[in-house]
């Protein structure tokens, strides 16, 4: 994984990598949601 230095960002990259990261997490929410629905409905 690629480490950031958040503290030489300026403040449009820290609010894209906000976006990606949030974005990040719905998506693994959606996926373990998923199998978790899947494992109880089998």
């Amino acid at each position: 994984m690629n480490k950031k230095h958040f503290n030489k960002m300026n403040d449009e990259e820290l609010l894209t990598e906000k976006k990606k990261r949030k974005r990040s997490k719905m998506y693994h929410r959606l996926a373990i949601g998923t199998l978790a629905g899947i494992l109880i409905y089998s």
